[in-house]
């Protein structure tokens, strides 16, 4: 029965991406949340409850350039959906429950890694000094490999604009 719901998610969701695509966009976002993480599921049941209907989706939108996958939460199976064929990868590399970028990016060569920074910090005050280190840190992390400077997930509606724009400006220079 479960199958049948997830079919049902499924042809929604790549019917919509697909249609996304046609229409102009460069690109998806798919979001595991709460689900590719050990938190909530085995790596083996993932592999039948999740895996074939992500891949569904994303092959909805082959041929995207921008196409990025979120791999959500603590404990995230990041290292086992390394190989989705998103041109992007993202997740909360900042919990200590998940491997750092510069872990990851060897099972992800063919990937730009997002991330680096804590997005809870995005709304705390005085907090912009410690995100623009942890975008120096992410650099001296990464060494020579490309990455795309981004939060660890969405940022929250709290966020404060300027320290938006100052990580921005940072990132820029």
């Amino acid at each position: 029965m479960v199958h049948v719901g997830l079919r049902t998610i499924t042809d929604t969701f790549a019917r919509f991406a697909r249609q996304c695509i046609e229409a102009g966009a460069d690109g998806i976002f798919l979001a595991t949340t709460h689900s590719a993480t050990t938190t909530n599921f085995t790596p083996e049941e993932y592999e039948e409850f999740g895996r074939p209907y992500d891949l569904e989706i994303l092959d909805a939108a082959e041929g995207a350039p921008l196409n990025l996958l979120h791999v959500c939460k603590s404990h995230a199976m990041v290292r086992l959906l390394a190989d989705y064929p998103a041109a992007m990868l993202n997740w909360d590399m900042r919990d200590k429950t998940n491997p750092r970028m510069s872990d990851l990016a060897p099972l992800a060569a063919d990937k730009a890694l997002v991330g680096g920074l804590d997005r809870l910090l995005f709304s705390e005050k005085g907090a912009c000094g410690t995100l623009l280190a942890q975008i120096e840190e992410t650099r001296r992390e990464m060494g020579r490999r490309p990455f795309v400077v981004g939060s660890t997930c969405t940022l929250e509606t709290t966020s404060d604009p300027e320290v938006v724009m100052a990580v921005r400006e940072a990132v820029e220079k």
